[in-house]
């Protein structure tokens, strides 16, 4: 079975005829079990994302039209992969059909963006190709911590100064009190040797979260 058998489809054949409104769901089950997900995945275990992906497929079976959890899917996913948790391939993959789907299904466009973003800088090995994706992803969520975030990643590894500035702050300012978010942009600082700053960023994020799998393994 998979992802694959349930897409029918190739990946993004389908994202163009995708409806103008994202479709949500009116079984309050299903919902509920979509924020036990986001919940899950947020605490970046291998036990707790998995978890996540099981309460999402829960979800899917009360309503399998349900964009926002093949977008959670799709994270989960990426995020075995981000933290070493199951092979970088796979991982990028399923991640990719999980989305394709959400997008065939009406997921908004800047969400399945961000995404296809963060997919790319961790797991793409051709991640510099990312660079119109990653512009339009910081011009389209000017104010959105986590698009802003994976930017700061991104723009690090291109050693592009000026654009890691802008999300950076935009990230920091966006979600003050997330160790995640100090914990990624204090990557993408170091990624261009700004050591003394992202050790500053990094420490911020442990003290907001010293228990947060990101702020415990980025500085390593």
């Amino acid at each position: 079975q998979g992802i694959v058998a349930e897409l029918e489809v190739r990946l993004g054949a389908h994202e163009a005829a995708a409806p103008l409104v994202p479709r949500a769901t009116a079984d309050l089950v299903a919902y509920d079990l979509f924020l036990q997900g986001r919940e899950a995945i947020r605490r970046r275990t291998p036990q707790e994302i998995r978890a996540g992906i099981a309460a999402f497929r829960e979800a899917l079976t009360l309503d399998p039209s349900y964009a926002a959890a093949w977008l959670g899917i799709a994270e989960a996913h990426a995020a075995l992969g981000v933290f070493a948790y199951e092979a970088p391939f796979s991982s990028r993959r399923l991640a990719q059909e999980a989305r394709a789907l959400a997008m065939r299904l009406g997921a908004p466009r800047d969400e399945g963006d961000r995404l296809r973003l963060m997919v790319a800088v961790y797991l793409d090995p051709r991640w510099p190709a990312a660079a119109p994706l990653a512009d339009e992803v910081v011009r389209t969520g000017a104010r959105d911590a986590v698009a802003n975030t994976v930017a700061a990643v991104y723009y690090g590894l291109a050693d592009d100064l000026t654009g890691l500035a802008v999300v950076s702050e935009r990230a920091l300012a966006a979600d003050p009190l997330s160790a995640w978010v100090h914990s990624v942009v204090g990557l993408g600082l170091s990624y261009t040797g700004q050591f003394a700053q992202a050790a500053r960023v990094y420490e911020r994020g442990l003290v907001l979260g010293s228990r947060s799998a990101a702020a415990l393994l980025y500085p390593g």
